[in-house]
Parts: C-alpha cells; sequence; structure tokens
C-alpha cells in the first residue's frame, strides 16, 4: 500500500478505495489505505466496513504520522512516558507502539470520535487504562490501586477508566491474543 502512492496513475486511487471499500479487512491495513490515498492526493469521503460497522471517514483528515494526530490523543502516550520513565525507562516503547496500533483500530469509529472530544481530565484516564493493560500483559500483574493513584484517577473519573480499560482489553484481546 505504501509504495502504490508514488504510482501517479488514477486508477491506483480507484483501486485503493474499492480494496478498502470491498469488505471489511484488518484496521491496520485500512489505516495504511487511507494514508496512502491522502498521500496520492485524493480528497473527500470514504465509506468503508469496520468494526463491524460502517465508517465514514474524510480522507484529507488521516494522519500520516504520529505527530499528525491531535495533541490531546498525543498527551494519551506522553503521559505514560512520564510516568514509566523512571521505574521503567523501556515501557514506553512497548506502550507507543501499543498505542499508535490502538489508533489505526480506532480511527474512524465512535471511539476516536470519544477521544477527540475529551477533556484533560480523560489524558490521565486514558493513559493509565492503557499503562494498566500493558502492565498485566508484559508482566502478568498490576497494582491497579497504586497507578490509578500515580496517575490521579478520583472516584468521579472510575466509570470512564473501567470504560477505557474495557476498550482497551478488547483491543488487546483481538489483536494480540495469549498462546496458551
Amino acid at each position: 500500500l505504501e509504495q502504490l502512492a508514488y504510482i501517479e496513475q488514477p486508477e491506483a486511487i480507484k483501486f485503493v478505495k474499492n480494496w478498502l471499500c470491498e469488505r471489511p479487512r484488518h484496521p491496520h491495513l485500512q489505516f495504511k489505505a487511507l494514508q496512502t490515498l491522502k498521500q496520492m492526493g485524493e480528497t473527500g469521503f470514504v465509506e468503508f466496513p469496520k468494526n463491524g460497522k460502517t465508517v465514514l471517514v474524510e480522507i484529507e483528515e488521516t494522519p500520516l504520522a504520529a505527530e499528525d494526530f491531535p495533541l490531546r490523543i498525543r498527551d494519551m502516550i506522553r503521559r505514560v512516558g512520564d510516568i514509566s520513565e523512571i521505574s521503567q525507562p523501556d515501557f514506553v516503547y512497548f506502550a507507543t507502539q501499543t498505542w499508535q496500533e490502538f489508533l489505526a483500530y480506532a480511527y474512524g469509529t465512535s471511539i476516536y470520535t470519544e477521544l477527540l472530544r475529551t477533556e484533560e481530565s480523560a489524558v490521565d484516564v486514558w493513559a493509565s487504562a492503557l499503562h494498566a493493560i500493558l502492565q498485566d500483559k508484559l508482566f502478568g500483574t498490576v497494582d491497579r490501586e497504586e497507578l490509578l493513584e500515580t496517575y490521579g484517577i478520583v472516584d468521579e473519573m472510575t466509570l470512564q477508566w473501567k470504560r477505557a480499560h474495557n476498550v482497551l482489553s478488547a483491543f488487546v484481546r483481538q489483536f494480540s491474543p495469549d498462546p496458551s
């Protein structure tokens, strides 16, 4: 897909659009197809099946790199780095990789729309939920109470945190299943 962005033929754009729209594909490949269309200069909206629903995406709004995502979304992974840099300096690498994969999975869906509309406090909610999931996945254990305290998650934020945790857990289960 990435190499198709350099083909200067109108049929290539049509091919990528048809490929994207014809049937459900892995969300990461769909996101790459959107990036390819943007790089090819395509604009406008495209509708395609994703995660069991039909989504409508404006091609020119598709981020081409991590720094192209809105600041609030980038702040979520920055916050994980801030918290983990002293005690687990390599942790942020896995968190960043997982967050980028999650964003490709969520892009164009109601989950992504929710991330775009979140308030400042939601940065800590999503960052701590991601941290908890990865800590459990990588190390087999997580001190949830300590983690919530570290991120400043208070009682009023618990419901929002549980929802973020559930969304991220479902994503990890679907795309990174346990080998056992």
